[in-house]
């Protein structure tokens, strides 16, 4: 494993797999991810696949609404994201029939920077760093055609430190 400011980062190939789970259009993950922790759809989603626990977090570009929460009418300047929370959607998904609505997202066959997170760097140490701007000074470039960052909480993420079994995927081009 290498290291970049701080963080331990590995370079991973990963084939297209298809994640389900809760999405909502909006300025900032952490907002649905406060959500999910607190209600109990954390462990609702975990129920949902037999095999693996592990949960991601989408952030990609979809094109956003004049107001794309209707909440909270946060998003009014045109400037948010769709951020989706969810599990692997495989022949191991077990769904919930009391969540028949689910949105569905694939994520294309691509390279990554995959940073590794832990009790003293989480996300907020690596937005403080730029991911966009570290991938560039590893000397990769973002792949924009897939447009997109992954959040990563694996089975053993407890939420009790930002970094401990989480990691952050960027894709880049070969």
């Amino acid at each position: 494993m290498e290291k970049a400011q701080g963080f331990v980062y590995e370079k991973r190939h990963v084939s297209a797999f298809d994640v389900i789970g809760f999405s909502e259009m909006e300025r900032s993950g952490g907002k649905l991810y406060s959500e999910i922790r607190e209600d109990g759809r954390w462990e609702i989603l975990k129920a949902m696949n037999s095999n693996n626990k592990t949960i991601f977090g989408i952030a990609s570009d979809d094109a956003c609404p004049e107001s794309c929460d209707r909440r909270t009418d946060i998003c009014l300047s045109g400037r948010c994201y769709r951020y989706t929370m969810g599990i692997t959607n495989d022949e191991s998904y077990i769904a919930n029939p009391a969540y028949s609505e689910l949105f569905k997202f694939h994520i294309k066959e691509s390279d990554w920077i995959v940073f590794k997170f832990d009790e003293n760097n989480g996300h907020g140490e690596l937005w403080g760093n730029d991911p966009y701007k570290m991938i560039a000074e590893l000397g990769h470039e973002y792949n924009s055609d897939l447009s997109i960052h992954i959040d990563v909480w694996h089975d053993k993420y407890t939420g009790e430190h930002d970094g401990i079994n989480s990691e952050f995927w960027m894709p880049i081009n070969g």
